[in-house]
This record gives structure tokens, C-alpha cells and sequence, in this order.
């Protein structure tokens, strides 16, 4: 049986891929903070997307870079901090005044978030080492907060994806990579994906339905106006991932908010 969010992809409306909200609401909001993904939610995204590093003391924390600077007052690598110590940081007064005080938050409170409101993608940027194990966090975070099923593993590393699929989770599993392959199958095939993630210039119909014949998804990214959007769908693409989803998708009847725990 499928997984819920994989159902939905494949029985969507064909005219309209399903919109993924890239870092949660990125274009208002500091990006991967409780603030941008409860924006995402209440203007409707399908699903949204999130970004996720170890800390020191083996904590997942919701962040884009492996570095602090970008996006923090804090400085150094994510990995070299525990939780606590993240958690003291700002993460978005980077985007002004009017969203200081925003925190680094945990997957754990992402998924919290969208649970019966959305699915969520969740992109891990570094490999399993030794001493630490991303795949397997990742993995016990989406079992314990019932959101297997509603959830997307991503990873440019497709050893990664592998091993997320080795894991046996009911996740689904998203191979990253820019550009388009000569095999799109085979590389689907072998990084343990149940779909492939590219870039908008790399799409067409050709690959979509090479996709489809073999039950795999083509997702894209990313895609920040109407213009894309419908490129996007001519070309039979099945998810989105974009900055603005309150320009790509419909506002929702009932918004939602968040605390961020300030």
C-alpha cells in the first residue's frame, strides 16, 4: 500500500502539481523558523519543506546551512553545538527587525506543526558517519510523531536516500540532483528513491511520464511565479517546492498559528 503523501501525488489533479513551501513561507519570513513553516500551513501548502542538521549532542535541528552565519548571530558549524546552545541564538532578525527573537527549531517541532494539516519534506544535508547518524534521527523522529507516512526524505547524497530506504521507514524517499539524467529511472533506482527532484530547467513532459511508467514522482524546484507554475505543469510535474506559496496556492478559510516559544 502506498503511503499517503505518495497517493496523493499520483491521484492529484493533473493539471496542478502539489505545492511544497520551500523552508516553510521563505519569501516572508525567516526562513526554516516556526514563524515561515505556520505561514506555509495557513496559506494552504501541500507540504512543507524542511532542512535538517545534527547537533553536538545528536538533536536534529531545522537549519539550512552547515554553518551558523547565514542565518544566525551565532557562528561556527551547526555540529559543533548542542541544542541548548542553538537555542539561544536569533534566527531571524537576519530578515529585520520585525522577526527577532525567531529560534532554530527542532524537527520535532515541525512535525508537531503540520501534523493533520500538511505533509513535510524533509531534506538531510549530511551523510551518516560514525559518530553520527542522521538517517536514523530522522527516521525515529517522523515514527514517534506518526508522520511517516505524510512525509519526504530528501537528499542531494543519494547514499543518504538509500539508506533511509534501507531503514524500512514508510517514508518516501526523494533523490536530489541538478540537472537531468541520462537514466532517470536508474538513478531513482539506485538511490532507493521513490521519486527525483530537479530543477526547473531540467523538466519536460518526456521526463515526467518516464517517471510515471516506472510509479515514480517528478518534483521541481524552485518555482517562485505563475509562469513556472504552468510550465511546471504542462510538463505533468507532480510537486512544486517554492519560496512563495502564498502566491502559488489558494489562502486557506481557517490560519494557523504558532508560538515560537520567544
Amino acid at each position: 500500500m502506498r503511503p499517503p503523501v505518495l497517493a496523493r501525488l499520483a491521484d492529484r489533479d493533473r493539471s496542478q502539481p502539489l505545492i511544497a513551501a520551500h523552508r516553510g513561507d521563505s519569501e516572508r519570513h525567516p526562513e526554516n523558523t516556526l514563524p515561515a513553516f505556520a505561514a506555509a500551513v495557513a496559506v494552504g501548502a501541500d507540504l512543507v519543506e524542511c532542512d535538517v542538521h545534527l547537533t553536538r549532542d545528536g538533536r536534529l535541528a531545522v537549519i539550512h546551512d552547515e554553518r551558523l552565519e547565514r542565518t544566525t548571530n551565532g557562528s561556527g558549524p551547526v555540529a559543533a553545538h548542542t541544542l541548548a546552545e542553538l537555542r539561544q541564538l536569533d534566527a531571524g532578525g537576519w530578515r529585520g527587525v520585525a522577526h527577532r527573537g525567531a529560534r532554530i527549531p527542532t524537527l520535532a517541532e515541525v512535525l508537531e506543526l503540520a501534523r493533520g494539516r500538511c505533509a513535510v519534506a524533509v531534506e538531510i544535508k549530511a551523510r551518516p558517519t560514525a559518530a553520527a547518524d542522521p538517517v536514523r534521527a530522522v527516521v525515529l523522529a517522523l515514527r514517534g510523531a506518526g508522520m511517516e507516512a505524510e512525509s519526504l526524505v530528501l537528499a542531494f547524497d543519494h547514499r543518504v536516500t538509500l539508506a533511509v530506504r534501507a531503514t524500512g521507514t514508510a517514508a518516501a524517499t526523494g533523490v536530489v540532483m541538478v540537472g537531468r539524467p541520462v537514466d532517470p529511472v536508474g538513478v531513482v533506482r539506485a538511490g532507493g528513491g521513490d521519486g527525483l527532484v530537479t530543477e526547473i530547467g531540467s523538466i519536460d513532459r518526456e521526463l515526467a511520464r518516464a517517471l510515471h511508467a516506472a510509479g515514480a514522482f517528478l518534483a521541481v524546484a524552485t518555482v517562485n511565479d505563475a509562469a513556472e507554475l504552468a510550465a511546471a505543469a504542462a510538463a505533468e510535474v507532480d510537486l512544486v517546492i517554492t519560496d512563495r506559496p502564498a502566491t502559488l496556492v489558494r489562502p486557506a478559510s481557517a490560519p494557523v498559528t504558532c508560538e515560537d516559544g520567544r
